[in-house]
Parts: structure tokens; C-alpha cells; sequence
């Protein structure tokens, strides 16, 4: 009933360009699947044909480091507490990559903690 009155979610764009694309950058590095854990040039470089490879290859050095921190940080904090929430994450990634999105930081949080559960951690 009145399906025409409920809201969509709607996702908040990026109004920078270069945090967009590092967005993206890093939406693609975290990619499950055949991608997995690759570098995103060449993905990246066929949805931005205008980017340079020296630019591809920065966004995906950015990405990588972004993404390992993430992972990391995540792992570390089960292996010496045993307690983490995705709060704790935010607050270490923004202060190093300010631009990460929401979705992004769920993802790492998330992957963080497969990691850590494939490892026995939690």
C-alpha cells in the first residue's frame, strides 16, 4: 500500500573527484571473487580511460594501503583484545585516508574480521 511514499535509499556521492575515484579504487580492491586482493589498474583504467597509468598506478598504491591498514588494524586489535567494533576502525582509518565512505569502512571491518575468524582470533 502507497509503495510510491517509501523512501529509497539513496547513497551520499562523493562531492570531491579524487575521493570518488579512491572510493571506487578501493571498492574494487576489495572485490571477492576472480579480483580478489589484485590491483585495480586495469579495472579501474577501463572505467576511467582518461586517467594515465602513473595515475591508475597511484590509486591502486593508495587503495592497497588503504585496504592492508584496514585489514590489519583489524586483526591486530582481536589478536590483543579480543574486542574491536567498526567505530574503532573508522576513527584509525580517518585519520590516515580522511575520504574513506561509509561502505568501504563496513567492508573492511568486515573482511578484517573474516580474516580474523579463519585465523581462530574470535
Amino acid at each position: 500500500m502507497f509503495s510510491w511514499r517509501k523512501r529509497t535509499k539513496v547513497d551520499v556521492v562523493e562531492t570531491d573527484p579524487r575521493e570518488a575515484l579512491l572510493n571506487e579504487g578501493l571498492d574494487l580492491a576489495m572485490q571477492w571473487g576472480k579480483d580478489w586482493l589484485k590491483p585495480v589498474q586495469a579495472r579501474l583504467g577501463a572505467l576511467h580511460q582518461e586517467l594515465s597509468q602513473s595515475e591508475l598506478d597511484g590509486v591502486n598504491s593508495v587503495c592497497q594501503d588503504a585496504m592492508k591498514f584496514g585489514h590489519n588494524y583489524v586483526y591486530s586489535a582481536l589478536e590483543s583484545r579480543k574486542d574491536i567494533k567498526q567505530s574503532d576502525l573508522e576513527v584509525a582509518m580517518k585519520q590516515r585516508w580522511p575520504w574513506v565512505n561509509a561502505k568501504n569502512l563496513s567492508h573492511l571491518f568486515s573482511q578484517g574480521m573474516y580474516y580474523a575468524m579463519k585465523d581462530g582470533l574470535r
